[in-house]
């Protein structure tokens, strides 16, 4: 998959939301995943269906992280990722918990926090405070759409965390 493939899904996602905000603010989190989250990730080069690439609902020891994107079949998560729904705010105290105890096992490689619009990215690999490794927040709604495939490809495709 190619930047330009990232730029493509991002202006369907920024799509859907203008069409259908007011049917995914009121759906669940599931809908989001499906409608928002999944097209950016298989954008960015995951097979979302193969059991070796991607885990769904991956359990961790403090509960279960809704996607990890693995290093290889048999490794553990390279990226983690937890959805939550449309607008949902990310930056809640109970939302940034979840997300901590979920990347408190994985020291290595990127936490991330979307509700399909913000993508706030995490580095696990960084010292401190899990709110330091913050390494960067995408607005798909609001950046430009460049910007944002730019930023997305350069962190998260597939090549650069997959080792067969």
């Amino acid at each position: 998959m190619s930047e330009a493939d990232v730029k493509q899904a991002i202006q369907k996602v920024v799509k859907t939301i203008d069409e259908y905000d007011e049917f995914l603010t009121n759906s669940h989190e599931y809908q989001t995943r499906y409608a928002l989250i999944d097209p950016v990730l298989r954008s960015l080069g995951w097979d979302l269906s193969s059991v070796e690439e991607v885990e769904v609902e991956y359990e961790t020891e403090w509960g279960r992280v809704d996607y990890a994107l693995l290093k290889s079949s048999d490794g553990p998560p390279s990226v983690i990722v937890e959805a939550k729904s449309l607008w949902k705010p990310l930056d809640s105290a109970t939302v940034q918990r979840q997300i901590l105890s979920y990347a408190e096992g994985t020291k290595q490689g990127y936490a991330i926090l979307t509700n399909g619009d913000v993508w706030m990215i995490y580095d696990l690999k960084k010292r401190g405070r899990f709110q330091n490794k913050l390494i960067v927040e995408i607005e798909l709604t609001e950046e430009p759409v460049a910007s944002s495939a730019k930023t997305l490809n350069q962190l998260l495709r597939r090549n650069l965390h997959w080792k067969k």
